[in-house]
């Protein structure tokens, strides 16, 4: 889709507004919802983000289906992360604690890393069959990935809400 360089900030705009905003929502949701709704949430929403791009006719409508990915995509690696370091936090004896951020950080980097190298194979191999659908398999990718995910944490995630104490604990 070509779109001039001033619209593409307009529609990304969305992603630094919820960006911005999680961090509020995510200490309430830490302090509400156990890890395991949490995980599986981020998931959903990891299925269905790609999924909807994927879809996207040519020339589709921006609030149909760029606008929702927008306010999303920062949601699932975000809200991943923090649950992990939470549940590493709150397992951890207290000697280890201190690398929580590091080895959380480690995993969702590693994991960007992995992704994204098996992303750009996808173009590459499929880019004969045109850009376009080149991007549509590489979301159809991340579609997978988000429901492989969204199996797993169904199926073997079992996170409860941390406790205020080890919250506390976590936080200082």
């Amino acid at each position: 889709m070509e779109v001039e360089p001033l619209r593409l900030v307009l529609w990304l705009a969305p992603m630094t507004i919820t960006g911005s905003l999680l961090p509020v929502f995510k200490c309430l949701l830490l302090r509400t919802a156990s890890g395991t709704v949490m995980l599986i949430l981020t998931a959903c929403i990891a299925v269905i983000a790609p999924l909807l791009l994927a879809l996207a006719p040519l020339g589709a409508s921006y609030w149909a289906y760029f606008f929702p990915v927008m306010l999303c995509a920062p949601i699932t690696l975000d809200l991943v992360f923090h649950v992990t370091s939470a549940l590493l936090a709150t397992t951890l004896p207290a000697s280890d604690r201190k690398l929580t951020g590091t080895l959380a950080n480690a995993l969702a980097q590693s994991s960007i890393a992995l992704i994204y190298g098996a992303a750009a194979m996808v173009e590459a191999f499929t880019e004969h069959q045109g850009k376009v659908q080149g991007y549509k398999n590489v979301f159809w990718l991340a579609t997978a990935c988000g429901s492989t995910a969204l199996f797993i944490f169904v199926l073997l995630a079992r996170i409860e809400k941390p406790s205020c104490c080890s919250l506390i604990k976590w936080i200082s």
